[in-house]
């Protein structure tokens, strides 16, 4: 079963809300990027800081911290905030803030497009702008032995494969190891990281897969799909939030109709 979100649901939205707030403060940031941890909001961007806010209040909560090169993601999960610069995942500690703890360089040919971390915060997905997601480990962790990387994206009815961004992952809270990829070409796939096998295709959305997000159960999909503007291309339809029940009926419908797809 899916919806498509309504606009009354705005109970929904609210931690968004305040996003969109301190979006507007950060106006002198390009493409600023941000997560919500706990009450906290971690924002950076262009300008190559990260900052740290309480949204009860106005002002940075603590000096910013500076980066090499321009933030294109962020992810946080437990202690850790994990920063995608370029090809490589710069891991700090929250309580330790100062440098990184860690540095990862993926095994990407392009730049990391976005970034989360595993649900056990000892490893990561990224995906670029190719099409290509990468997994890694910080540390040992059940889910993967080693790092390994993957094509995501279908291929076209000629037959071949095609460069198109991956917008957004997302992993399952209620099922360990799982994971769905949203592209910039509408396609919303999901795969399971151990197996290293994919789970099920959605049907194509009209307009690019902007973002993807479980609820904290895993039981529920929301899907963005609005106008990326990321290729000239990319067809302008109204933007829209698709809510997806994930049950076993409908998991075994999108598998169904995926292999049909090949």
């Amino acid at each position: 079963m899916s919806t498509k979100l309504s606009s009354d649901c705005k109970s929904l939205l609210r931690p968004r809300c305040l996003i969109a707030v301190l979006r507007m403060r950060l106006s002198v940031l390009r493409q600023p990027v941000m997560v919500l941890l706990r009450g906290q909001i971690f924002s950076a961007g262009w300008d190559k800081k990260i900052l740290s806010w309480d949204p009860r209040i106005s002002g940075a909560i603590r000096p910013p911290t500076y980066v090499d090169a321009e933030v294109r993601s962020m992810s946080v999960s437990s202690t850790n905030l994990m920063i995608a610069v370029g090809k490589s995942v710069l891991i700090y500690d929250l309580r330790y803030f100062n440098h990184p703890v860690q540095a990862k360089k993926s095994c990407m040919d392009f730049h990391i497009r976005c970034l989360r971390s595993f649900s056990d915060s000892k490893g990561f997905a990224a995906g670029s702008i190719d099409g290509r997601v990468a997994l890694d480990t910080v540390q040992s962790s059940e889910l993967l032995d080693k790092g390994y990387a993957f094509h995501c994206n279908p291929k076209s009815k000629d037959g071949k494969k095609y460069l198109c961004a991956v917008n957004d992952i997302a992993f399952n809270p209620g099922a360990f190891g799982t994971f769905v990829t949203g592209s910039n070409d509408g396609h919303v796939i999901g795969w399971n990281a151990q197996s290293k096998k994919r789970q099920f295709e959605m049907p194509r959305y009209a307009n690019s897969v902007a973002g993807v997000s479980y609820n904290f159960n895993g039981q529920l999909l929301a899907v963005a799909s609005s106008h990326a503007y990321h290729e000239a291309k990319e067809i302008e339809e109204e933007p829209k939030i698709f809510v997806h029940a994930m049950d076993e009926g409908f998991i075994a419908s999108m598998s169904a109709g995926s292999s049909a797809r090949k």
